[in-house]
């Protein structure tokens, strides 16, 4: 099991949660040179991706590997020819943006060529929302939408090519995801599958300010 960030690890306790949840390995900003280029909250995705594909490369199977990209997030300093112009905030993290999904471009790239490439479940889940780029209100249902993405070639006929419309949160990635590789969840009682057909709709949100619950009827 391995853990990526390319910050610092201790910037909220992280680190500690990390190792108290098992994973064996940490690797973060302290564990790359002064010649890799860096932006304010630390090392640039690509780099970090790079650094995780080369290391998996020599990982005996089975493996868990969880890398958390940085470079999206504000003051969305990434490097690189702008792929959005203007200096506003709207281009500045619609380019952050591009600059990510062009690093998980190479990293996929990097990886399929790899022989467990083809025994590997791939998730990309965002950690929260933004009112960026088209200043959405996230206190809000319609502005607390984020992507999950499970693809790779182990994952099942059954949901292959599907999109889920079933309303859910992080809590219910491990039920979801121990579900596909077969494997017993019972101890996640407040975790649901969302991609079991009778799975009710709902979520809810703990935020600093207030606590939300949603469903397809409202909120």
């Amino acid at each position: 099991t391995s853990f990526y960030y390319g910050g610092e690890s201790n910037f909220s306790n992280l680190k500690s949660f990390v190792l108290d949840q098992g994973f064996q390995s940490v690797v973060d900003e302290a564990a790359f040179g002064d010649s890799i280029s860096r932006g304010q909250w630390g090392v640039h995705d690509e780099d970090v991706l790079q650094r995780n594909a080369v290391d998996l490369s020599t990982v005996r199977q089975p493996f868990f590997s969880v890398v958390v990209t940085l470079s999206n997030h504000e003051p969305f300093d990434v490097p690189g020819k702008k792929r959005f112009p203007g200096n506003d905030a709207s281009s500045l993290f619609r380019n952050a943006a591009a600059y990510t999904d062009a690093s998980l471009g190479l990293y996929f790239d990097r990886v399929s060529r790899q022989p467990w490439y083809k025994n590997t479940l791939f998730v990309l889940v965002a950690d929260h929302a933004h009112e960026l780029p088209k200043h959405r209100n996230v206190l809000y249902p319609e502005g607390r939408h984020i992507p999950l993405l499970f693809f790779g070639p182990v994952l099942a006929d059954s949901v292959r090519g599907q999109r889920c419309t079933t309303y859910g949160g992080h809590h219910d990635l491990a039920k979801t995801l121990l579900r596909q590789c077969n494997s017993t969840a019972e101890e996640f009682s407040w975790s649901k599958d969302l991609l079991d057909s009778n799975t009710a709709s709902f979520a809810y949100l703990p935020h600093e300010n207030y606590l939300l619950w949603t469903n397809p009827d409202g909120w």
